[in-house]
């Protein structure tokens, strides 16, 4: 009996002294740039993210996009002709997409803008996804969707990304307006529920980004007030699909011939193409909220009323494009709906101010009518 009461005294010791020292994991979450297990007293979090080969090396802010962009051209230069031909080497284009990725390498946190690109088959919005965005974020955090993977309940394809490229975009009937809903949700939510077949409802923190792919010239309607995307109309095609010949002129201006040595010179540019990037500074505000481009403005006129389009049009000083307001409509539409002295007057200003940016379309009869009437009797 006295043994007995020992080795109970002595297995209750140990018993309480493990229970102690044991944490137990209670729950899985994914948290790039984290550890695989994170601590959150009194438990322990198993971190599903899988590391990509460039999660280990150095981060800085020691170059500027102008000091990053001519390492770029000198070193990585068949990579950078493929972004030329997707942007068709507009300054800032170029500058938004190289960004985007340079933020995806260096930060876990969601950039909360999509890049929709669209243009001609074969211009090169694949062959960068999965040649150098795919590595830079890991395969496992990279998924190519369609549009029934977008219109299923189930999304288990959402669960542990950090980026999702949706191929093939095109709102052209009622489900795919609905796919385009669920999608904007995605893009800036803090929180997404993953829902497997046959399981548990999962909510984790959301740190996917969206890249878009399109083969069509009018992909998604866009509302005058988004904030979500950023839009490019991509060059022509990289090659002829039936010669095999080189059809890019930036690809051309480097002398190549087939595309088979393009992909191997981007693989061999990639390491450099990247560890540049983890060396450069992401200005977010410059790429969340500097998304005006010609084309996502063609989208938008589509959803715009004319008062709309025409005080966009001078707050963005699109002179150039002062022919697609009707002015004796617009002057109809504003008597009637806007009463107020105070946004008369204000509308006044605003016509006085813009009265030199209206160019050769002022001499027009309507545009010189509500002109006149404006100026003359602003009780109208």
């Amino acid at each position: 009996k006295r043994i007995r009461k020992i080795i109970a005294e002595i297995v209750g010791e140990v018993e309480t002294a493990v229970n102690q020292s044991i944490k137990i994991i209670r729950q899985t979450v994914y948290k790039p740039f984290a550890p695989r297990i994170i601590e959150n007293p009194p438990d322990l979090f198993f971190n599903i993210y899988i590391p990509s080969q460039y999660d280990f090396i150095e981060r800085t802010d020691e170059l500027t996009y102008d000091e990053a962009l001519k390492i770029l051209n000198d070193e990585c230069y068949t990579i950078q002709a493929i972004v030329k031909n997707l942007t068709t080497a507009d300054y800032n284009k170029m500058r938004h997409i190289t960004e985007f990725a340079a933020w995806k390498a260096k930060y876990a946190d969601k950039v909360e803008i999509a890049l929709l690109l669209y243009g001609q088959q074969g211009s090169g919005k694949s062959l960068y996804a999965n040649k150098i965005l795919r590595p830079l974020v890991g395969s496992e955090n990279y998924v190519e969707v369609g549009e029934h993977e977008m219109a299923s309940q189930f999304n288990d394809w959402n669960e542990g990304r950090r980026l999702i490229v949706f191929d093939e975009v095109k709102t052209d009937h009622q489900r795919n307006f609905t796919i385009l809903a669920y999608l904007k949700r995605y893009i800036t939510q803090e929180f997404i529920t993953i829902n497997k077949k046959h399981q548990k409802l999962k909510t984790y923190r959301n740190y996917a980004d969206y890249v878009l792919f399109s083969n069509f010239d009018d992909p998604v309607k866009i509302e005058a007030s988004d904030r979500r995307f950023y839009v490019v109309k991509t060059g022509g095609p990289l090659m002829d699909v039936r010669s095999g010949e080189v059809l890019s002129p930036y690809l051309k201006e480097l002398g190549y011939k087939n595309m088979k040595d393009v992909v191997k010179d981007m693989i061999q540019q990639r390491d450099t193409y990247i560890r540049t990037l983890l060396r450069m500074k992401v200005d977010i505000n410059y790429l969340r909220y500097d998304i005006f481009t010609h084309e996502k403005f063609e989208m938008m006129k589509k959803t715009m009323s004319m008062y709309e389009l025409f005080v966009y049009m001078l707050k963005h000083d699109i002179v150039s494009l002062f022919d697609a307001v009707n002015f004796d409509s617009l002057y109809l539409k504003l008597k009637n709906d806007y009463v107020s002295q105070d946004f008369v007057d204000t509308f006044d200003n605003v016509l006085r101010a813009s009265y030199e940016l209206l160019h050769g379309f002022i001499e027009a009869n309507a545009a010189s009518d509500f002109y006149y009437i404006s100026m003359k009797d602003s009780s109208k």
